[in-house]
């Protein structure tokens, strides 16, 4: 049997997205900056009535695949502009965050937030009571 026997005999199990059609209208409009919600209003208009999440999901898929936008510009606002200031550490360059679990890429991303110096007096306190 040949691969066009095999297609007309059984149908493709994978589902297309309703929002592949507007592939690269999606990807135009959030490199340009705009929000989840005002894609979906764009969407909505051209008659795909769709969920925020649902956009969010289809982009964060597709930018896995295929690096089609930064990884700052696929998230939300507070992580990319935190992304864009912080200075990664000597370890992160070591670190491949792809290949972490999700615990782990959170647990490794919190602490570029979190200040090594316990400038905090209620826990420099707490620190001191516990000794």
């Amino acid at each position: 049997m040949d691969i066009e026997e095999f297609e007309k005999r059984v149908p493709p199990k994978a589902k297309k997205s309703r929002l592949e059609p507007f592939h690269e209208q999606i990807f135009r409009l959030r490199e340009k900056g705009y929000a989840l919600w005002q894609i979906r209003e764009f969407l909505k208009e051209n008659s795909l009535d769709i969920s925020t999440e649902s956009i969010r999901t289809y982009i964060k898929s597709r930018t896995k695949n295929k690096n089609d936008i930064s990884k700052g510009k696929s998230s939300s606002k507070t992580n990319s502009t935190h992304s864009e200031t912080e200075k990664p550490t000597e370890h992160d360059e070591d670190i491949n965050l792809e290949e972490l679990s999700a615990k782990q890429r959170r647990e490794k991303l919190a602490d570029r937030f979190i200040n090594p110096d316990n400038t905090n007096p209620l826990l420099k306190s707490l620190k001191e009571n516990k000794k």
